[in-house]
């Protein structure tokens, strides 16, 4: 358990900061409660190497890139509402990754975000996401399904914010059989859908 404050020496200190490797490959950590803080930033690789599977973010928080990667053992993911952006690389390689619930209010995600977690079969992307970054699903190899929220959070599979989809987004999605495109696509990267073996159906909602 991390707490907001520690008490020391009579003084009383809020936690605002855990540094880069803080409890890295500490393997018999297997939960962790983060606490209600918000704007409490997280450097690289904090947890890689431990063996929490389950993550809560209950305020939004300022993560630095490759804040969560290498969490081997992580299964699911809740971002608090508010938070705005998913940093490049967040959660690549955490390979048991299954379940990310984010909030609507996430308006950026980084490239390779979720790179190579090969457990990840559906994702919902927010409503306010403008691009689908460089590498930000590569090698996603269980990815099956990829769907939108609208502007109440519901999941649907029409979108009208989405400008571009950047190189590699999808490279390496091997199972991902179907996707639509936004209707506000503009520009489509080389290899977006590079190794999509399955990619049988494509719908576009517009004439480019």
């Amino acid at each position: 358990v991390i707490p907001a404050t520690i008490d020391y020496e009579g003084n009383t200190y809020t936690v605002n900061r855990i540094v880069s490797g803080a409890f890295a490959d500490i393997s018999t950590i297997t939960s962790v409660e983060l606490p209600a803080t918000a704007n409490l930033t997280i450097d690289t690789s904090v947890f890689s190497g431990t063996s929490i599977t389950s993550l809560t973010l209950k305020a939004p928080m300022n993560l630095s890139p490759s804040a969560f990667q290498s969490m081997k053992l992580l299964e699911t993911v809740t971002i608090a509402d508010g938070q705005q952006s998913i940093p490049s690389s967040l959660f690549a390689y955490c390979s048991k990754l299954h379940t990310v619930n984010l909030p609507n209010t996430i308006k950026q995600i980084g490239k390779q975000a979720f790179l190579s977690c090969t457990n990840l079969v559906t994702f919902a992307i927010p409503y306010q996401v403008k691009v689908i970054d460089v590498a930000t699903f590569m090698n996603c190899t269980a990815l099956t399904d990829i769907s939108y929220m609208n502007e109440n959070g519901d999941s649907t599979k029409i979108n009208n914010t989405i400008t571009a989809i950047n190189e590699n987004a999808f490279t390496g999605c091997r199972r991902l059989s179907s996707f639509t495109m936004p209707n506000t696509l503009t520009y489509i990267g080389r290899s977006a859908f590079k190794g999509c073996v399955y990619l049988t159906r494509v719908i576009l909602s517009k004439c480019f």
